[in-house]
């Protein structure tokens, strides 16, 4: 049986997996960047610059909130291409995106404090994914 804590945990995880897999994750991949000086990608449709998903990548494998997965992943998920390569970028366009997404300030703050929160409940998790290289 469900306790109510597990529950409360269950629908947490939801709404962050939500948030990180939907606008928020420039904010996620600006703080695995910072946390664990990991160069910064995007993923885009073949022949666009929009950036479906931002993520920071170690060898041939991509991290993100989700945890580590293989560019064929990502690049089917996020460019309907799995052959599409990942794009670098760096804090300062990212930042510059976020901006043109009509985030505002305080928004912006709130959601990259969420993504320190998570990043610390998780941390583990990533160092154990960088022990493997």
């Amino acid at each position: 049986m469900t306790t109510k804590e597990d529950f409360r945990n269950l629908m947490r995880d939801r709404i962050r997996g939500d948030l990180f897999a939907a606008g928020g994750c420039y904010f996620f991949a600006l703080l695995l960047h910072e946390e664990l000086q990991l160069p910064l990608f995007y993923m885009s449709p073949p022949n666009c610059n929009e950036f479906s998903h931002v993520f920071v990548m170690r060898g041939c494998e991509c991290i993100d909130y989700v945890g580590k997965r293989p560019v064929e992943e990502i690049a089917k998920l996020y460019a309907g291409w799995p052959d599409e390569m990942p794009r670098p970028t760096c804090p300062s366009e990212i930042s510059s995106k976020i901006k043109e997404k009509g985030y505002e300030e305080e928004l912006a703050e709130e959601i990259y404090q969420i993504a320190k929160r998570e990043f610390a409940r998780r941390k583990q998790m990533y160092l154990s994914l960088l022990s493997g290289y």
